[in-house]
């Protein structure tokens, strides 16, 4: 069975970009467990978690627990924040010299996760590549992702309505199916 592992950033004294009333340590959160539940629901997937609460767990801690669980495919949840408003929409992470592997999968996540935020006028911010440490020290394939700009007043009244979340959630879920190339669960 595939093994996945959520890391929700952020979480307890470190909260993230912090705008238009949303605090990214728990928007972080409510993503990761909501596409955690949803692919567990119907696929044929573990799920691990960083965090399932808002406590603080250092950035080497989240890659080693990612590492000690053995997991094939490591996630980072967030969201951007910026010192000006105009910035939005969506774009992912691997790491600056990213395995072939990691490369593969993303190809086959970003569009489906970048698609939902398409939908609604925001910006594909694209593939990029960062030294983040989450990324650094995982030993499986691993990605981040910026889901919208909290310090965009547009982005955030999206994340805060409930339809657009459920199709965030759906976006990201895809995406993840896709690239892992998951089998959906049967009906007994």
């Amino acid at each position: 069975m595939v093994k996945l592992f959520f890391d929700p950033g952020h979480g307890g004294r470190d909260s993230g970009a912090t705008a238009n009333g949303i605090r990214e340590k728990d928007l972080s959160l409510r993503i990761a467990l909501s596409t955690g539940m949803r692919i567990e629901n119907d696929y044929e997937a573990q799920v691990l978690y960083s965090r399932t609460t808002d406590v603080f767990i250092s950035l080497r801690n989240r890659a080693l627990m990612a590492n000690n669980a053995k997991a094939d495919f490591f996630v980072s949840f967030h969201s951007n924040g910026f010192i000006n408003n105009i910035p939005n929409g969506y774009e992912d992470f691997l790491a600056k010299s990213p395995r072939l592997r990691a490369i593969e999968i993303r190809n086959k996540f970003h569009d489906e996760a970048a698609s939902v935020w398409i939908k609604h006028n925001r910006r594909n911010r694209g593939k990029k590549r960062a030294d983040f440490v989450v990324l650094r020290n995982t030993l499986m394939p691993a990605i981040l992702v910026e889901n919208g700009f909290l310090t965009n007043a547009t982005d955030a009244e999206l994340v805060k309505d409930e339809k657009f979340f459920n199709e965030l959630i759906s976006g990201l879920t895809k995406g993840i199916v896709k690239a892992m190339n998951l089998k959906k669960k049967y009906a007994i």
